[in-house]
């Protein structure tokens, strides 16, 4: 068992899929590094969070230095591209499948390695805490 106060799980999915959503054509207006570097602001922007243990799912075909800094810069990484059946979760029309899907992952890890907290914090990569966040 391992304790820590907060888990952060973030979510990610930095190279998109050409289908479109249930709800639009457009499924990104960001290119795919603008969305690798909007996930690498997410990471850094929970600096302000203490005792933390960060876990990011992410859920697409990346170069590797792309995947290596995300694995050097969260405490758990992993990439679900190659997994067919959550993969095809991933781009399906439905964007909440996606994410579902994902977060499963995370909590699946959470049960496996035991890990106690008092927190689950959930945030998209791309997004990012500001200077106002008050932890």
């Amino acid at each position: 068992m391992i304790d820590f106060k907060n888990i952060v799980l973030i979510t990610s999915v930095i190279n998109t899929s050409k289908k479109p959503l249930s709800y639009t054509k457009t499924r990104s207006v960001y290119t795919k590094e603008e969305r690798y570097q909007q996930t690498k602001k997410t990471i850094k922007s929970l600096d302000a969070i203490p005792d933390k243990f960060v876990i990011l799912i992410e859920g697409s075909d990346l170069e590797m230095d792309k995947e290596n800094y995300l694995k050097n810069n969260v405490d758990l990484y992993k990439n679900l591209f190659d997994d067919k059946k959550k993969y095809k979760n991933i781009k399906s029309k439905y964007k909440s499948l996606g994410e579902v899907t994902q977060t499963i992952e995370a909590v699946d890890f959470i049960k496996s390695l035991d890990l106690r907290f008092d927190n689950f914090i959930k945030i998209t990569g791309r997004y990012e805490l500001t200077k106002n966040f008050d932890y």
